[in-house]
């Protein structure tokens, strides 16, 4: 919520689609970074090493 007496709904609605653009664009951002890394989280086997974590992402 925001305080209607300094701000008018039009303002607030104008900086809520900013927001959403500017936060739109760093998605598309960080969705387009190369080369892409594995953390421990996006692999199954818990099993693995740093090291062999390590291997599998140079491998990419």
């Amino acid at each position: 919520s925001y305080d209607a007496g300094r701000f008018s709904a039009v303002t607030m609605q104008a900086l809520v689609a900013a927001w959403a653009g500017e936060l739109a664009a760093l998605l598309d951002e960080l969705a387009g970074e190369q080369p892409a890394q594995l953390t421990p989280v996006d692999l199954t086997f818990k099993g693995l090493s740093i090291e062999q974590l390590q291997q599998l992402n140079e491998m990419l």
